[in-house]
């Protein structure tokens, strides 16, 4: 399962997941996992220019696509968001 649902104590599930078709998940079965899990919100931490460069392709569009609401909130790569942006997000 390339899913992890995370323990936030927050109404809700929420997971994380690598990208799909990246080297982690080359086959897009995220894809699959999330319509499987019922999710219907994903947040995208990465920045364009990463997810671009990892899968080639418009990563939100991918997931709209797939009747999925899509949020973004670009984390810079090596970098950690404050704690108070990490509750805004949540």
């Amino acid at each position: 399962m390339l899913l992890t649902e995370l323990p936030f104590g927050r109404p809700g599930r929420i997971f994380r997941c690598p990208m799909p078709f990246s080297h982690s998940d080359p086959a897009g079965d995220v894809l699959r996992e999330v319509a499987e899990q019922g999710v219907d919100i994903v947040v995208i931490l990465a920045e364009e220019e990463e997810w671009r460069s990892v899968i080639g392709q418009d990563l939100p569009t991918l997931y709209r696509g797939k009747g999925l609401q899509v949020m973004t909130f670009p984390i810079p790569d090596y970098s950690v968001p404050s704690k108070t942006e990490l509750q805004q997000l949540l």
